[in-house]
């Protein structure tokens, strides 16, 4: 009995260590690729965050991509303290791309810090390790107000009271109450086809001039002589 419970153990340890049960919402449809997101407490206001990246395949994987996008765009993920796994391929001010390569069953962690700044209000840090076909995804919230933050994994609610929502005032309430009034439609009137005036023909008869008179006299031709 006590064999058989170790056994038990034994192997229920084994699926732990496995891919498919490396946080089963995190990881790829067929389990073959996860990944976890974490950020670490106590997160100050004002202060930068620690936040971790850990990928784990089932088997060996080649230039596969990492992802990590913090939002909103003011967020800045900063540069590494030291030397990382992986190679910076993309990076803006809110999020980071790499690529690395994976050994089968041996996690890749990367580390980097983000500069919330003065922010308030729900933030949102999105990791995703994927390739052409297969997609591993979490997505962490954290909750910070002047006291500190508080992070919410995945599938956990954020209990938290919204603010009051805005109101308006006398002359904005009298505009939102007012009612439009029927404005006619316009008539529409046909206009009626305007014809161009037919060109008219201008004809011009010329009389010819009198051909030129010969002045003077003719000469009379010369008679003929009769031959002897």
């Amino acid at each position: 009995m006590k064999r058989l419970l170790i056994c038990i153990l034994f192997m229920a340890s084994m699926t732990a260590c496995s891919p498919a049960a490396f946080g089963k919402p995190n990881c790829s449809s067929g389990g073959e690729l996860c990944i976890t997101l974490r950020a670490e407490e106590p997160i100050l206001y004002g202060k930068p965050v620690n936040v971790s990246i850990t990928v784990i395949s089932e088997k060996d994987l080649s230039e596969l991509t990492v992802q990590l996008v913090a939002m909103p765009q003011s967020i800045v993920v900063l540069e590494p303290k030291s030397e990382e796994l992986g190679k910076v391929i993309k990076r803006e001010q809110n999020w980071v791309n790499w690529i690395v390569d994976t050994k089968s069953d041996q996690p890749v962690i990367i580390t980097r810090q983000i500069e919330l700044s003065e922010i308030e209000g729900v933030l949102s840090v999105d990791a995703q390790a994927f390739s052409k076909n297969m997609l591993a995804q979490e997505t962490i919230s954290i909750y910070m107000t002047h006291e500190g933050g508080k992070v919410y994994y995945s599938g956990t609610s954020i209990p938290y009271t919204p603010g009051p929502m805005p109101t308006m005032n006398e002359s904005q309430l009298a505009t939102a109450r007012a009612w439009p009034t029927d404005t006619p439609y316009p008539t529409l009137t046909t206009a009626e086809p305007k014809v161009p005036p037919t060109p008219t023909m201008l004809i011009v008869i010329t009389t010819q001039a009198p051909y030129p008179e010969i002045l003077g006299t003719a000469e009379p031709p010369p008679t003929q002589k009769a031959y002897p």
